[in-house]
């Protein structure tokens, strides 16, 4: 679990890097600048933690309770993300994902910022969430 949690934590820290030809889909007008950034929620009656993280870049990170990391490319257009060339891995298996999406938007509440938008599914059989939930920076 320490060796999980510890590769998980790299993962995040190097996310934030752009790629190796700076491409930055932010200013390519691609990506909504709004969503860049570490988001969190905590779903469930046994609490599972998710965490994204959206780069400038395009590329899409997810953690789900510290032991399931899913990765794509990403870009959004009308309120919309889509994910493409998803790939979950779960401890050293990985498994290509067909392309997903989801709505999002924004909001503040008295806890602060949110993004509604879905809890994204690691297997092919499972659908991503419906509702949408509040991802916290």
């Amino acid at each position: 679990m320490i060796i999980a949690c510890l590769a998980i934590t790299t993962m995040l820290a190097t996310c934030g890097k752009t790629n190796d030809n700076g491409d930055d889909g932010v200013s390519s007008g691609k990506i909504d600048s709004r969503i860049i950034g570490e988001w969190g929620v905590t779903t469930g009656s046994t609490p599972t933690r998710y965490t994204y993280r959206f780069n400038a870049d395009g590329t899409f990170f997810m953690v789900r309770a510290a032991s399931t990391m899913t990765t794509a490319k990403f870009y959004t257009s009308n309120g919309v993300v889509y994910l493409q060339n998803v790939v979950t891995t779960y401890r050293e298996d990985s498994t290509p994902l067909a392309d997903k999406k989801s709505e999002y938007s924004f909001g503040t509440d008295q806890n602060g910022e949110y993004m509604l938008i879905a809890v994204f599914s690691t297997s092919e059989g499972i659908p991503d969430s419906n509702p949408v939930y509040r991802f916290r920076k």
